[in-house]
């Protein structure tokens, strides 16, 4: 009586009778493998983090196998995704990052393993949107959130905060030292010099050139309004210890060659 054996096809064939039994036949592949014609064997279809599969099949990585931003786990040989802001995470698992493999903009914790943002130098904090944009409530001081572009944005030099108003309005109570919060404006307005009826143009301890109060003069160079001699009502022309013709106080007269108001 003859025997005859019968081979069993590799694993991973469907049917084998055109190659025999350490070959697969083209398109008899199992479910999960695909047909390798140089071989004439079936490969596994990797899961699409896995960059090969051949040990432990198609919904199981290989270790060292995993695609980039991919780690190996091997109680379920899959690859995980590393956290988003590393490049790589072999040594520490998806949740942690290997120091020097952060993502452009983002720099190692050590303490935590991290990689968290090189924010913009306005920022306090940008974990949530990245390093180009900013987290509302963590701008620097004197800068301001600005919702749609995610930005802190410069207060106006005069405010000291400007949360409530934008960057150029100001907070009322939070102006620098010297102004003074304005209402309808919201805006800060400098606080003159007693003897300035406007310092707009040049700060608090300064007077814009045309608004001294009256008996008072402007000096160009010290950008202060001075006291006119006191027997003159104006000094506009001549300067504070010098008169203005037609303009000597009550009981004075005016002295042409000294610029003077002489007591009559």
């Amino acid at each position: 009586m003859r025997l005859f054996v019968v081979a069993v096809c590799d694993q991973n064939c469907g049917q084998c009778d055109v190659n025999g039994p350490d070959k697969c036949d083209d398109g008899h592949c199992n479910i999960g493998f695909v047909f390798v014609n140089n071989s004439k064997t079936c490969a596994p279809v990797c899961d699409p983090n896995c960059g090969q599969c051949d040990v432990n099949g198609p919904d199981k990585c290989d270790d060292g196998h995993c695609n980039t931003g991919f780690v190996f786990v091997n109680n379920s040989n899959t690859c995980a995704q590393c956290d988003p802001n590393c490049d790589r995470c072999d040594r520490n698992g998806p949740s942690k990052c290997d120091d020097t493999h952060c993502r452009d903009g983002y720099n190692f914790v050590g303490d935590s393993k991290n990689c968290s943002a090189v924010c913009d130098p306005n920022c306090g904090q940008c974990d949530m949107n990245g390093p180009s944009k900013c987290d509302d409530g963590h701008c620097n001081t004197g800068f301001v959130f600005v919702n749609n572009s995610k930005t802190c944005a410069l207060c106006d030099p005069n405010c000291g905060q400007c949360d409530m108003n934008g960057p150029s309005k100001c907070d009322d109570g939070h102006c620098n030292t010297g102004f003074v919060f304005v209402n309808n404006s919201k805006t800060c307005a400098p606080v003159c010099d007693p003897n300035c009826g406007q310092c707009d143009v040049n700060g608090p301890d300064k007077c814009d050139d045309g608004h001294c109060n009256t008996g008072f003069v402007f000096v160009n160079n010290s950008k202060t309004c001075a006291l006119c001699d006191p027997n003159c009502g104006q000094c506009d022309v001549n300067g504070p210890d010098k008169c203005d013709d037609g303009h000597c106080n009550t009981g004075f007269v005016f002295v042409n060659d000294s610029k003077t108001c002489d007591r009559t």
